[in-house]
């Protein structure tokens, strides 16, 4: 329980050939520092293993591919899988559980993709991406996260069938300058709102599911934000269905946005295109629109990704 990391693997400068360790069937518990810590040029393969009690579970802050494979991570003070310094890993079949911030963090220009991985309880958000980092989650899920289910920070996610239930702020929350797709997308019972879209940020979701959010289910706010909906249902939010605030640009295509507690559509400013949406049951009203909108007579693709 004195020892600051439980296993380390870091490659020698000058060395012809990059470390490589492969970790399985082990438990690593009740460290002061780290469980793991894979540095440099080093790689790593954790299979079957266990880390608990730990400040951090486990940092890569290496550019060779990492590969980790049914693990439980739990009862982390810190963080659980932090990745950073073009970090890339492949991550499947993980389990993280209370955790004193985030459950999964990748940053500084990382790339990781994450099968399987749930995340429940953690102290803040649950998967966050930062600094031009990329994520790929799928079949993914986090309940009871302390801050957002999915956070995105000058960064890019991609979602295919990600659940995210009970967060305290949002489920999906796409901070400034972030590129999101997201599709088979269920957010159910956030504190605040369902999806957030950020200043200068552009997010395309399909197939999504937001319900029971306690302020709004989709807010898109802020010049230069730009969320594209489609195929997608927006139900009993305590508060607006779909809110377009401070100038922002939002696209509807086949949405339901019904029994909210709100208006199903509110736009105070901005731009709203819309086409077969399904506006009704809402206490407030179906609409609250000022400024420009158009309602369109076919269905519209999202616009182009921006560089």
């Amino acid at each position: 329980s004195s020892t600051q990391i439980g296993f380390l693997n870091v490659s020698t400068a000058g060395a012809v050939e990059a470390s490589k360790a492969v970790v399985v069937d082990s438990e690593f518990q009740d460290l002061l520092g780290f469980g793991m810590v894979a540095a440099d040029s080093a790689a790593v393969t954790v299979r079957k293993s266990r880390f608990e009690g730990h400040e951090i579970a486990m940092m890569l802050l290496s550019a060779r591919p990492s590969t980790l494979e049914n693990l439980v991570v739990r009862r982390i003070k810190q963080l659980g899988l932090f990745f950073l310094k073009g970090s890339k890993a492949t991550v499947t079949r993980v389990s993280v559980s209370d955790t004193g911030s985030a459950g999964l963090v990748v940053s500084e220009s990382s790339e990781v993709e994450a099968f399987r991985v749930q995340v429940r309880k953690a102290g803040q958000s649950a998967f966050r991406v930062n600094r031009r980092s990329h994520l790929k989650l799928r079949d993914c899920g986090a309940r009871e996260s302390g801050w957002s289910g999915v956070e995105v920070n000058a960064a890019e996610v991609t979602l295919k069938d990600v659940q995210l239930h009970d967060s305290k702020n949002h489920g999906l929350f796409v901070g400034a300058s972030s590129r999101v797709e997201a599709t088979g997308l269920v957010i159910d019972e956030c504190g605040k709102m369902g999806i957030a879209v950020a200043k200068g940020s552009w997010a395309v979701v399909r197939d999504a599911k937001v319900s029971r959010a306690r302020k709004f289910g989709v807010a898109v706010a802020n010049k230069g934000s730009y969320l594209w909906l489609g195929e997608s249902e927006v139900t009993r939010c305590q508060g607006d269905g779909v809110l377009v605030d401070s100038g922002a640009t939002a696209g509807l295509v086949r949405v339901k946005v019904m029994n909210n507690t709100g208006f199903g559509l509110r736009k105070t400013s901005g731009m709203l295109e819309m086409h077969g949406v399904t506006n009704t049951g809402n206490v407030k009203g179906p609409t609250e629109l000022k400024g420009a909108f158009v309602k369109k007579g076919r269905a519209f693709k999202p616009r182009s990704r921006p560089r």
